[in-house]
This record gives C-alpha cells, structure tokens and sequence, in this order.
C-alpha cells in the first residue's frame, strides 16, 4: 500500500468517525502538521521513518484499525543483524624462571634493610618547636539581611474573542483584542500575499515549515494558493489550518481588529 492509499484509508475513518484534526491532535499527542501529513500521504514533512511508522501505528490504533498492518503495508524492516564473532583465541605465554643469583640478591638487600630500619639504634628526634601563640581577633556581627523584593503581581492577560465569517471566496475574522498579531505556519509550499494596513509585506511561494508573524493596527489581508496548508495563530489563541480539503481553492483571509 502506498504512504498517499494509506493516507486516504486514515482520512476517511476519521470523517467516518466525525473526528477533526484539533480533536484527532489533541487525543493522539501528534502535532497538527504531521496529522495532516499523513492524511496527505506526504511523509517527507516527518523526521524519519521510525516517527512515520510510530505516528501510524498510534493514529491507525486511535481511529480502531489494526496498527500492526498499517504498519507493515507501510514498510518492513530491513535492519542487518549483528554477526557472531566466535570465541576469541587465547594467546599463551609462559613466564621465564627467575635465576638463583638475582633471587638470593634480592633476599639479601632485603635482609640488609630489615636490620638497619630495625635494629641499629636511632637518634633520639627532636621535640618540635612550640605553637605560636593565637591571637583572637574581634567577631564582627553579620550585616542584617534585607528581605527581597516582592514583585508586583501580573495582571492577567485579556481574553481574545474571534468571530468567523465565510463571504464567497474570502473569510473575515473580527478579532477583539487590544492588538493584532497573527502568526502562520506552513505545513507545505504555498504561495503567500500578506497586506498590514494596506501595505504589502509578503508575497512569494515559501518552503514548508516556515513560520512567520505579521502585526497590524487595524487590518490584515492574507491571500494562499493553497489556503489548507497554512495553520494560523492569532495571538496566542491557536486557530490550526482554516481549511480541511487540501484541494480548497486559492482563498483570502482577512483578520480585522475590534476593541476588546
């Protein structure tokens, strides 16, 4: 079974089971990028085939299907054994006898020491030199500690409403929030066109994995040839990809900021 069969057996028990990617990303542990990845049948966006065959065995046992056969109509596993060295041969030597002039040498130094360390009378040693007589010297007290610092609290940060509205080609985002940062995230190449305020500040085909931030004072536009590849983040509030059907058609994006 090829990585893009496979990929379509994934999507469609999951939209069998009424299940999106945030639930599916939520439940499973794998990231949004690599959830679609799979479903897209697209492994190059995965680091290696051992998380590509990890993903899918935890995704096919989340949606109910036999991981095990997902996994082995993936790929099998060719990884060569290591070999059995055999016994290791022992070298043999043998130690040369020692001569019976070097052996008796060797007594008598040592005999010669025993009787100079043990029976010639030693000089009496000297008593050592009386200590110096300590002077005490005054105890200066310790410094009184000062306590730290208390920090003033953080006030909490305001929530970020967001409402959605589909018009024809394009989807308005009304974005209550005392500023207005957007950041996206490309899970495939996608051709952006990015207008701040009525001023453009991206247009170009980017590399999948690219991350970018774009802030504004009133206004974004965002215009993607391929609008399911892009997750977007408004704030710190996650928003994943705006389309599910990687074949939806070019759309534009446009986040307007609200007084909270």
């Amino acid at each position: 079974m090829s990585t893009e069969e496979l990929g379509v057996r994934l999507r469609k028990e999951r939209e069998g089971r009424g299940i999106s990617l945030e639930q599916a990303q939520a439940d499973t542990k794998i990231r949004l990028r690599y959830l679609m990845a799979l479903e897209a049948g697209d492994h190059r966006l995965i680091p290696g085939s051992v998380y590509a065959r990890g993903f899918v065995r935890t995704y096919g046992k989340y949606l109910g299907l036999d991981p095990r056969e997902l996994v082995e109509q993936l790929s099998e596993d060719d990884t060569p054994r290591d070999e059995d060295p055999g016994p290791r041969r022992r070298s043999a030597w043998k130690l040369s006898p020692l001569p019976a002039a070097l052996l008796v040498g060797g007594l008598v130094v040592m005999a010669g020491a025993i009787y100079y360390w043990g029976v010639l009378p030693r000089r009496p040693e000297e008593p050592p030199p009386p200590p110096p007589p300590q002077v005490q010297e005054p105890v200066t007290p310790p410094a009184p500690v000062e306590p730290p610092p208390v920090a003033d609290p953080v006030p909490p940060r305001p929530e970020i409403r967001i409402l959605r509205e589909d018009i024809g080609d394009e989807v308005r985002f009304r974005v209550a929030a005392a500023s207005l940062q957007v950041t996206i995230e490309l899970a495939d190449y996608c051709w952006l066109q990015v207008y701040a305020d009525d001023r453009r500040v991206q247009e170009g085909t980017l590399p999948p994995g690219t991350v970018q931030v774009f802030t504004a004072t009133r206004t974004l536009s965002i215009r993607a040839g391929r609008p399911a590849m892009v997750l977007v983040k408004v704030g710190e509030r996650e928003l994943g990809p705006l389309f599910q059907d990687p074949a939806t058609d070019p759309r534009t994006v446009i986040f307007e900021l609200e007084a909270p």
